[in-house]
């Protein structure tokens, strides 16, 4: 009985080492992900007219594009897929 509640115990401790050890040796690097996330705020929150998904840069700005003409691309081959389906072939 004893055994079993020192083997409880041990289990417990083994759990909390796993967790409690990571947030402790984390906490140097996230000082300086702190600083850095703190600068980033500031880019974006910076009131420049521009919409908040452009402010990230050239990556940022092709990504958008690439999406927006591939959203056009698919409304333009979903109403060529109505027309089709919508008007019946002549015989």
């Amino acid at each position: 009985m004893n055994s079993a509640k020192k083997l409880i115990q041990l289990g417990q401790l083994g759990t909390r080492h796993i967790y409690m050890s990571q947030t402790c040796r984390s906490t140097e690097k996230n000082v300086a992900n702190y600083a850095n996330l703190k600068a980033k705020q500031t880019k974006f929150q910076v009131d420049d007219g521009r919409l908040i998904h452009i402010k990230g840069g050239l990556v940022d700005r092709l990504l958008y594009q690439v999406t927006a003409v591939f959203c056009v691309i698919g409304l333009g081959i979903s109403g060529k897929v109505l027309f089709n389906l919508s008007v019946p072939k002549k015989a």
